[in-house]
C-alpha cells in the first residue's frame, strides 16, 4: 500500500466519520428527543437544553478530527510523520477525548439529578463511554510521547554528520 493510499482511506474515513457525527447530532438526535417529548409529555422540557447538552459533547469529538485529518497530511511524505506538531496534534487528540469524557459525565450526572435517566443508562452505558473516551485519551498521550521522541531522535540524526 502507497503512502497516498493510506492517506486517501483515512481522511476518507475521517471524513465518513465526520458525517456521521454531524447527521446523528443534528438528524438522528433531534427527531430521537422529539419521540421521547411526544411520548413521555413530563420530559418535554428538557428537549432543547439536552439537546444543546449534546452538541456541547459533540464539539470536541468532531475538534479532534481537525489534528487527526493534518496527522494524515504528514503521512504521505516519507519521512515527515514523525514531528514536535504531530506530538502536539496527538496531544491535543488527547485532550479533546478527556474533554468529551467530562462532558458525558457532568450531563449524566446533571440528567441523574433531574430524575430523567434510566438505570441501564446510568449503570451500563456511562461507564462504558467514560472508559472508552479515557482509554482514547491515554493511547492518545502514549502516541504524542513516542511521536515526540521519534522527532527528537530524527532532529539528533539530522545534525550528525
Amino acid at each position: 500500500m502507497t503512502r497516498k493510499t493510506m492517506t486517501i482511506g483515512l481522511k476518507s474515513i475521517t471524513a465518513l466519520l465526520a458525517v456521521l457525527i454531524l447527521f446523528f447530532f443534528f438528524v438522528d438526535l433531534p427527531s430521537i428527543g422529539q419521540a421521547i417529548a411526544k411520548q413521555n409529555p413530563e420530559y418535554a422540557w428538557a428537549y432543547w437544553p439536552w439537546l444543546i447538552g449534546a452538541w456541547v459533547f459533540m464539539l470536541p469529538i468532531l475538534t479532534a478530527l481537525v489534528p487527526a485529518w493534518h496527522i494524515f497530511d504528514t503521512i504521505r511524505e516519507k519521512g515527515k510523520a514523525f514531528c514536535h506538531e504531530n506530538a502536539g496534534r496527538f496531544r491535543l487528540m488527547g485532550h479533546c477525548a478527556m474533554a468529551a469524557g467530562i462532558i458525558f459525565l457532568c450531563l449524566m450526572l446533571i440528567m441523574t439529578f433531574q430524575r430523567a435517566s434510566s438505570a441501564p443508562l446510568l449503570i451500563v452505558v456511562t461507564p462504558l463511554v467514560l472508559l472508552f473516551f479515557l482509554a482514547l485519551s491515554f493511547i492518545c498521550r502514549v502516541f504524542s510521547h513516542l511521536v515526540e521522541e521519534a522527532a527528537e531522535l530524527k532532529d539528533e540524526n539530522e545534525l550528525t554528520i
